[in-house]
């Protein structure tokens, strides 16, 4: 495939993660900063410095127009996008923070680490509310909340990928097949028409999985040329395209589609256009 379009960031160094503002703005961090760019002009529109390490997560919420990162420094950042500066900033984990999140009102953020700990945090005052422990205590990769903020996906090192509950903090669900290990992936939790709710996890082996949210059926398995570093769905879009990144600084965009048909699942994916190249 030919791509339609390419964007070059100022350094080589791989893209670590991705998030949507809209339909048109894509964040990519990339080392320490974190760059805003224009998809439709391919063009960096603004810089977000603070971070003294590498980031590996961030996340926005289009309700409080926040955007939260962390990564290697071991620190969450809380920004304000209208200053492009943080209001505040929290001490998450004893190792790399490898992933976050933030809940639909904007009022926590959820997160995880090298140290094993899944953990929720008030945006306003930094304070721990709860902590997830998983058996085996293995890293963790990366972790989703759900629209109403009372489950957590939760992706491990061990492979392993299971939904909790924040109140009861137990393990509910587990979606199998997953391969994690080596990297740090991650998993969303998406929807189409608002009808049928989908797990996505992206994996070491280059392979990107959606699985049934209810029932954890496996629905569809598509391979990429390269491990999965970045998975991303845009919540605005009800086509769910969603962009991969993969460790050899390339972006791609899916755009997929579902039908249900003879009692199951078939979903179409393909390759629309490539951001970043090689």
């Amino acid at each position: 495939m030919i791509p339609k379009h390419r964007f070059e960031l100022a350094r080589s160094s791989p893209v670590t993660d991705l998030a949507w503002i809209g339909n048109n703005i894509l964040l990519a961090s990339d080392e320490r900063d974190i760059h805003i760019v224009d998809v439709e002009r391919m063009k960096e529109v603004a810089t977000l410095k603070g971070h003294t390490e590498c980031i590996i997560g961030i996340r926005y919420n289009p309700v409080t127009n926040i955007l939260v990162s962390g990564g290697m420094d071991k620190f969450v950042f809380l920004w304000d996008l209208r200053l492009k500066k943080p209001f505040n900033t929290c001490l998450a984990h004893s190792r790399d923070v490898t992933s976050v999140d933030i809940s639909f009102d904007g009022s926590v953020v959820l997160t995880t680490g090298l140290d094993g700990y899944c953990r929720v945090f008030s945006v306003f005052t930094g304070k721990c509310l709860k902590t997830i422990t998983i058996m085996g205590s293995p890293d963790l990769s990366n972790a989703k909340m759900t629209l109403d903020g009372r489950f957590a996906l939760i992706t491990a090192l061990d492979g392993s990928l299971s939904l909790w509950d924040l109140q009861t903090l137990t393990m509910v669900k587990a979606y199998k097949g997953h391969i994690n290990g080596a990297f740090i992936v991650e998993s969303h939790i998406g929807s189409w028409n608002n009808a049928s709710s989908f797990v996505l996890a992206g994996g070491d082996d280059g392979t990107v999985r959606i699985w049934d949210y209810a029932t954890a059926e496996p629905l569809a398995a598509y391979s990429l040329p390269g491990p999965i570093t970045s998975a991303n769905i845009n919540p605005d879009d009800e086509s769910c395209k969603s962009a991969f990144a993969t460790c050899r600084n390339s972006v791609r965009l899916f755009e997929i589609g579902i039908e249900r048909g003879a009692g199951r699942m078939e979903i179409e994916a393909a390759v629309s256009r490539s951001l970043i190249t090689d």
